[in-house]
Formats: C-alpha cells, sequence, structure tokens
C-alpha cells in the first residue's frame, strides 16, 4: 500500500533511488559520468559517491539531494545575490512521462521471466516513489503491434495512456488500477518478437508527447528477452530509431533485457538513445528485485537534474540573462552553479544549461554536477532570479 504524502512533498519522493546492482553504472548514464564537482570551480564539499542516491524525503531517507522546501525573495548572503535578487526559489522537477514498451512473446513462459518481470513492473508501479510519475505502458506482440503487420502507428498506441500515478493505492489511483489491470490481463503469447516496430511505436509516442507538452520530458523503456524477430532485424537500424529520437527531440531510451535478450543489440540501442549500455536481469530468485530496482533507478535519474524555469507572476518571461543555480552542500555552504552555453560545453568542472538559450523551459545540471549533487545527502538546489548569470 502507498503511503500517504502532501503535495508539497511530492517532488523530493521522486528522487533517485539507490543503483543497488550490478548494472547500476549503466542507468546513471543518463545524467553523466562518475566523479565530478558541484561547481566550475569544482568547490563543491559534498562529493558524490557514484550514483547511489536514494529518495530523499521529510519522512526519511538514505541520501540524494533535496530539493529545498523553503521559498521567498533574496538569497542569502553566502551567494552576493542579497542586493539584486527578486526571488530566490526552490527548483521544481521537470514532469517526467514514462512509455514502458514490454515483451509479451511466448519466450516470456520460460523460467518464470513473465511472472517475475510483471511482478517487478506491478511494484513499481504501486511502490511509493512512484507518486507523480506518468506512466504509458504497451505489450507487444499484439493488436496490430506484430512481426507480420508491423505497424508503427499500431504500436505507438498505448494500452495504458500515460497520467500521473499518485500516493493513493488503487483503485482510489485511477491511473494504477488501469495499469495493474492491463498487466494482470496479459499473458505471454505469439511467436515473433518486432522490436523495430515496438521501438518505432514507443518512440513516435514519446516525440509526440514532447511536442504536445514542451515543458516535460519523455523516456522509453524496451523490455525485451529475444532477439529480433519480424520487421527490420537489421541491429543498426533497430538502434538507429532510438538515436533519431535522441537527436531529434532529446529522448532517452533504455534498453532492458531480460534471459535471452541480445546484448550487443540491446547495447546498441542504449548508446544510440543516450543512456550508454543496456540493463541486464538474469533469471532466477533474484529477477524481480533487480528489475524493480532497474525501474526505480532510471525514474531517479532522469528526474534528479532537470528543473523547470522559473515563472513570474504577472506571466511575463523572465530575462534568462539574470538566472543563477545555487548549490548547497550537506555542511550547508552555499555555492554558485555556472552556466555553461549547452550540453556539449559541459566539461568535467560541470555547470547548468539551457535546453533553449534564447527561449528556455528546463534548467539541466551537467552531468558532473548532477553527479555530485545526487550524492549529496541533504543538499539542495535553489534557482535564484534578478541577479547577472554568474558563467562557469
Amino acid at each position: 500500500m502507498k503511503r500517504i504524502t502532501t503535495a508539497s512533498s511530492l517532488t523530493t519522493r521522486q528522487l533517485a533511488l539507490g543503483l543497488l546492482f550490478s548494472t547500476a553504472a549503466a542507468i546513471g548514464v543518463a545524467c553523466g559520468s562518475s566523479g565530478g564537482d558541484a561547481t566550475s570551480d569544482g568547490g563543491s564539499e559534498g562529493q558524490g559517491a557514484g550514483n547511489s542516491t536514494s529518495s530523499a524525503t521529510g519522512d526519511g531517507g538514505a541520501g540524494g539531494f533535496i530539493i529545498d522546501p523553503t521559498s521567498g525573495s533574496g538569497a542569502s548572503s553566502g551567494t552576493g545575490f542579497t542586493e539584486c535578487a527578486t526571488s530566490s526559489d526552490a527548483a521544481t522537477l521537470v514532469p517526467l512521462n514514462m512509455i514502458i514498451m514490454f515483451d509479451r512473446s511466448g519466450s516470456m513462459q520460460s523460467n518464470n521471466k513473465w511472472n517475475s518481470s510483471t511482478a517487478a513492473l506491478r511494484a513499481f508501479i504501486q511502490s511509493p516513489e512512484a507518486s507523480g510519475l506518468r506512466v504509458a505502458l504497451r505489450f507487444f506482440p499484439g493488436t496490430g503491434c506484430t512481426g507480420s503487420s508491423c505497424n508503427v502507428n499500431v504500436c505507438a498506441q498505448p494500452a495504458v495512456d500515460a497520467a500521473p500515478l499518485t500516493s493513493e493505492s488503487a483503485p482510489t489511483d485511477a491511473q494504477e488500477q488501469l495499469l495493474i489491470s492491463a498487466i494482470t490481463s496479459e499473458t505471454p503469447n505469439g511467436g515473433d518478437t518486432p522490436i523495430f516496430a515496438a521501438l518505432s511505436g514507443a518512440t513516435l509516442w514519446a516525440k509526440n508527447y514532447v511536442a504536445a507538452n514542451p515543458t516535460e520530458k519523455a523516456v522509453v523503456i524496451l523490455v525485451t528477452d529475444g532477439e529480433p524477430n519480424g520487421c527490420n532485424q537489421n541491429s543498426n537500424a533497430i538502434a538507429g530509431i532510438a538515436e533519431e529520437a535522441f537527436t531529434s527531440a532529446g529522448i532517452y531510451t533504455y534498453a532492458v533485457g531480460l534471459q535471452g535478450s541480445a546484448p550487443n543489440l540491446m547495447n546498441l540501442i542504449a548508446d544510440r538513445g543516450g543512456t550508454g549500455q543496456g540493463i541486464f536481469i538474469g533469471a532466477g530468485a533474484n529477477a524481480e528485485q533487480e528489475l524493480l530496482l532497474a525501474l526505480q533507478a532510471i525514474q531517479g535519474s532522469q528526474l534528479a537534474c532537470d528543473f523547470q524555469m522559473p515563472q513570474s507572476n504577472d506571466g511575463q518571461m523572465i530575462n534568462p540573462n539574470q538566472i543563477n543555480v545555487v548549490y548547497t552542500s550537506e555542511g550547508g555552504n552555499e555555492q554558485i552553479i555556472g552556466q555553461v552555453s549547452s550540453e556539449s560545453a559541459c566539461g568535467a568542472n560541470g555547470g547548468w544549461y539551457y535546453d533553449n538559450p534564447q527561449n528556455p523551459a528546463t534548467i539541466t545540471l551537467c552531468p558532473t554536477t548532477c553527479q555530485t549533487a545526487q550524492g549529496d545527502n541533504s543538499g539542495g538546489i535553489r534557482i535564484i532570479v534578478g541577479c547577472d548569470t554568474t558563467p562557469a
């Protein structure tokens, strides 16, 4: 049963969970490479512990930085922004949408893979940490998304479309109820594994969603136990789907391979999709727990370092040249994170950047800065408005 939380605590409940198994390093690639400092001059005291993070909530947690729950005008004297700042507010996480494309081919019946993987999926959806997450779900092959039809538009139609999960349990949480019902109504069936069509459909859904909701983000999670069987079976063509989605729309694709999957293909999909390498789950008693942790870690790595651009009370656009990001380390030291021009300008010293410098909607921490902040047990991120932006 989900715990009851207040609305003000939901964003902090969504922070990264620990990467507690051997494939953890692969999951953290979306946030960045290991090591690095939280500020442009490398002066952070909150040294990151790799990708080891945890939910940072008011009711307990074993790590992970906190989105500062306080707000108000001005800024503390530690940043030097006291005179010029017009507001100093808690950073607000960008809403995350996740489409899970889940294999239901006949081979999922072997070695208890179907039971353990769907149990992990149900546990993920029902977990307290999923509150606020928006999940869409599609199974393949089935309902026109098959190796004979290869209909991408059909594959892009989820069995359950995205909507936010809440802190309540089903049936009060209507989205949880829809997702659980969809999972329990499926059984493994079918001799083909149309990965090309399935991945094409999932990325199409994600691209369309982000185009319609530009202040949100979407990621694709492909879960399969097989090699391509049906539609285009060329590995480069399949991985090219993830690459196009990543380069054109910033859609990250995670490739989760169950026993029987093709490691080279899964790694290639993940690499082209911006997430480094595939995540592999073995068969046996630990499979359910490993998949659950993988899904939770994906959620955490995607949530923790993307923040919404502040909005003024009167609806006027805030000057993007008067935004500063301040990191408060576990020891209480406030440090200014310098701005870099783009993601490609992120270096070992870190920083932050806009998704679109001319019309920004999102503030993103550079990989090394994200890494350090995630490893801080009680650090915080704050957005300062009104002072000239400090460059990295």
